[in-house]
């Protein structure tokens, strides 16, 4: 469930959210009855998958990959480092994976001096505004806003762009 709310906040897809219950709902239902329809049931359950790959990678995946997620299941320590994979999508639709490791680097540090100037500048505004004479309900207030404000984009840059890219440039040898 945690990591669908995180995949809420990284696409946004709300109503792929609710229709994921709502899916899960009639699949428990169909197969609560002692002699469910196994069409029913599977209609049901690839319902129920389409949703939930709409919400985890912010689309549906084709068969190829699906076929390749399976054999990353068995080839990666967990399955969180799978689904980094497809987050980034690493996994084109045909199931082969992008080989650009050179550029991939490049970026992943790229985005992590982003994310480190942005932390060193966000400390360095905290901490003038910590050492302001102003009430201390002003101060929290401000920070806490401006930790509110740029939780956001550090969170998306993370777990959209460097985590992914992490695991690619870790395990591209098993892709």
């Amino acid at each position: 469930m945690l990591r669908h709310l995180l995949s809420l906040i990284l696409f946004g897809r709300l109503r792929s959210l609710i229709k994921l219950h709502a899916s899960f709902k009639a699949l428990n239902q169909i197969t609560s009855q002692n002699d469910y329809n196994d069409f029913a049931a599977k209609t049901c359950f690839n319902e129920f998958q389409r949703h939930e790959e709409t919400l985890l990678y912010g689309t549906i995946l084709s068969a190829a990959q699906r076929e390749k997620q399976n054999l990353l299941f068995q080839k990666l320590p967990n399955d969180s480092l799978v689904h980094r994979l497809f987050v980034g999508r690493y996994i084109q639709k045909d199931g082969q994976a992008i080989r650009h490791s050179v550029l991939e680097t490049v970026l992943f540090l790229f985005g992590c001096v982003v994310l480190l100037t942005a932390t060193a500048a966000t400390i360095r505004i905290g901490l003038d505004v910590a050492l302001l004479s102003v009430p201390l309900a002003t101060k929290l207030g401000f920070i806490l806003t401006l930790f509110a404000v740029l939780g956001f984009p550090t969170y998306h840059l993370i777990g959209r762009y460097l985590a992914p890219a992490y695991t690619y440039l870790t395990y591209f040898h098993k892709l």
